[in-house]
Formats: C-alpha cells, structure tokens, sequence
C-alpha cells in the first residue's frame, strides 16, 4: 500500500481556487479536508454536507445553552448521525475555534468565515471559559469515540458536562 502525505493547507486552496473559482468557502474546506484532496472532493460535490455542518451549528448553540433538557436533543442529533459522529465533533472543535478568536476580534483568521454573523452571536453570549471546556470535552468526546465508547453515553457526558460547567 503506497500512502501519500497530506498536502499543505495553501497548496489544497490554490486547488479550489483554480477548480472551484465561485467557491466562497475556502478556508473552512481547505482546513477541514486536512490536505486530502479526495476528502476535498468529496466534501465539495457532497450536498448534505453542507446541511450536516448547519446543522451541527445548530446543534453546538444548544450544547453552550444553558438549559438542561437541550443535551437529549444533542444526544438525539448526534446518535441519528453516527456514522458523521466524528466529522461533526471535529465540526464542533472548528466552530469553537471560531467562536474564541471572534471574541478575541480576530476575524481574519476565522475558518468558517461564511457563518461569521452567526458565529458572533455564540461569542456574544457565551464566556470564553465555557468554550474553552467545551473544546476540552469535545476533544475528550473525539478520543472516546475512537475507543468505539457508546455514541449515546458519549454525546449524553459531553452535552451535561458542558451545560453544567461552572466557572
């Protein structure tokens, strides 16, 4: 089996620019593929995917809510999706990622620079502290997930460990 390295970050952009000159989300597909052009293809002519990364937003604002009974729905939402279970908790990373450097004020470097408003509106209502713990459990969710951990107690310890969190 011959595997080839990823490739870099700015050689996969020139690629969506030179193959995809109307695509407006460059930086979000350029990062999220990790420099496999085949995941790049793959994401790009895959209509749901779009759908699933609005919906996994959607989703990441009810995890910071403050209120309890949301984590069900998470838990629904993330055991309806399994097989995306990982791509959605890598979403979830990327859009907290986001979210503190639009608290910070530095929207240049933002990924997901097609959801900015949206993204400001998490920062605006949610403590810095808080997404830095939700990065902590979602990356905490991410290696359970690969020691195949029940995708149900996973998203129910994630999303009460967060709606919880007491600063």
């Amino acid at each position: 089996v011959i595997k080839f390295p990823n490739l870099s970050t700015d050689f996969i952009k020139e690629i969506i620019k030179k193959n995809y000159p109307d695509e407006k989300r460059i930086d979000f597909l350029a990062s999220f593929s990790e420099g496999n052009p085949g995941k790049l293809e793959s994401i790009i002519h895959d209509e749901a995917f779009e759908a699933m990364r609005f919906s996994a937003l959607e989703h990441l604002s009810m995890l910071l809510s403050d209120r309890l009974y949301s984590a069900y729905k998470i838990c629904d939402f993330l055991e309806k999706n399994k097989e995306q279970a990982e791509d959605i908790l890598n979403l979830w990373i990327l859009f907290l990622r986001d979210i503190l450097l639009v608290s910070e004020g530095i929207h240049k470097k933002v990924i997901n620079s097609d959801l900015l408003d949206k993204l400001k509106v998490l920062s605006a209502r949610t403590d810095e502290k808080r997404l830095v713990f939700a990065v902590e459990r979602v990356t905490k969710a991410l290696q359970m997930l690969a020691r195949f951990v029940n995708i149900r107690a996973i998203s129910l310890n994630l999303a009460l460990s967060v709606k919880t969190f007491d600063k």
